[in-house]
């Protein structure tokens, strides 16, 4: 179309991709901070809104994991704030692709990536067991806007993006 952009977002008329800085298509939220080491129970995080996002990914950092201690990421999917009750919730990663961790993972990452949210609402899940497990935080990683990203997130404190920038003199 002449006059048009070629980076034009082709659900929103006047907006240009960053065709090399995903900072500004992504939002990140801190979801958890540090959690001591324990061993059989479920950890639910701290759910995150979703809209105008197709996509997210979860990630785990793991802290210390004892021998035959485990971890298993998976996801819970919501249409409505905090409500995640029969009926209403999608589990998004079956039980046999679901990231584990295990003995040798100590500060390791645990990553689960969503495509095509169903839910409007995310709550990341950890189950852990046999042993002990620390986790260092949790993140959850909102991309693919449908539209104009609002912000950064209430969790992000400062980005920088540096394209091409001048090499340092030492």
């Amino acid at each position: 179309m002449p006059g048009r952009s070629p980076f034009a977002h082709p659900l929103k008329e006047g907006y240009y991709m960053r065709p090399h800085n995903i900072t500004y298509q992504t939002c990140l939220k801190r979801v958890s901070g540090a959690v001591a080491a324990g061993t059989t129970d479920t950890l639910t995080f701290t759910e995150v809104d979703c809209k105008g996002y197709r996509n997210a990914r979860i990630i785990v950092v793991l802290g210390a994991v004892t021998a035959t201690g485990t971890a298993r990421l998976n996801a819970k999917g919501s249409d409505t704030s905090a409500t995640y009750g029969a009926g209403t919730i999608d589990t998004y990663c079956p039980a046999a692709n679901e990231p584990i961790g295990t003995t040798g993972d100590s500060q390791k990452i645990l990553s689960l990536e969503i495509h095509r949210l169903r839910r409007r609402y995310l709550r990341a899940q950890l189950v852990r067991a046999t042993a002990n497990v620390a986790i260092e935080c949790v993140i959850v990683e909102l991309f693919n806007a449908e539209e104009v990203p609002a912000g950064a997130g209430d969790t992000t404190s400062t980005q920088t993006v540096l394209n091409n920038p001048v090499p340092s003199a030492t």
